[in-house]
């Protein structure tokens, strides 16, 4: 029985430990994500790389997306929320409302996990032919919908953090911290493109500038000797 009890607790571990690693790449791409936006104040930097920023913020997206749902799957052969809470209802020392955690993300957060299974399903991992058909099709320009707002994602996410984390104290006495080290990197990187594209624009004007009074100069009277 100790055997047992042994196993259970070092497999609650392994599951925690994974789910708490997607739920923090999650949170990374979730800021990336967001930086990269195109609001008004950055709008005009993003657009003039976009070659680069717009594959970007898509890649990031969807990373968060596939992260978020790899700790809402129900494969038998992973670890997720629903692995965890099976396990935990095994252990009979836990003192763990599962139900409740259950309620609190899986119908709480209903609509937001529909959206991230029907993006994992077709998007993702499948080239789905009927979402193809949908997407091309010139009589009903029908778009396939697929909506994850930024405010159901942040719901989610937070939601899928305190459960981790209240689930992994009471279990392994041990808290789960979720701070981004080195998060506001990519608003620093918008920020420099931002210098240098000033830089260029302050270099353009004193070139033309320069220009301008050679070309202005060209054909005025020489006042000293009467000649053009």
């Amino acid at each position: 029985m100790a055997e047992q009890d042994k196993k259970l607790r070092e497999e609650l571990e392994k599951c925690i430990e994974s789910i708490y690693d997607a739920i923090l790449e999650a949170k990374y791409n979730f800021h990336i994500w967001l930086d990269l936006f195109p609001v008004k104040a950055i709008v005009h930097i993003l657009n003039r790389y976009r070659g680069f920023f717009i594959p970007t913020r898509e890649a990031h997206k969807k990373m968060l997306f596939v992260n978020l749902y790899k700790v809402l799957d129900y494969r038998s052969d992973s670890y997720h929320f629903n692995c965890l809470f099976d396990l935990l209802e095994k252990d009979d020392l836990n003192k763990i409302d599962i139900e409740d955690y259950r309620k609190q993300i899986f119908e709480g957060h209903a609509e937001t996990i529909k959206h991230l299974r029907k993006y994992r399903h077709k998007l993702v991992s499948h080239i789905d032919k009927e979402f193809v058909a949908l997407k091309r099709s010139p009589a009903t320009k029908i778009d396939p919908e697929i909506d994850v707002t930024i405010g159901g994602a942040k719901a989610l996410l937070k939601t899928l953090e305190n459960t981790i984390n209240g689930i992994s104290v009471k279990i392994l006495r041990r808290h789960l911290s979720f701070r981004l080290d080195r998060v506001r990197e990519p608003e620093q990187i918008i920020m420099g493109l931002g210098a240098v594209m000033a830089a260029e624009r302050e270099q353009s004007k004193l070139q033309l500038e320069y220009i301008y009074s050679k070309e202005s100069g060209i054909g005025l009277l020489d006042t000293d000797n009467g000649e053009y």
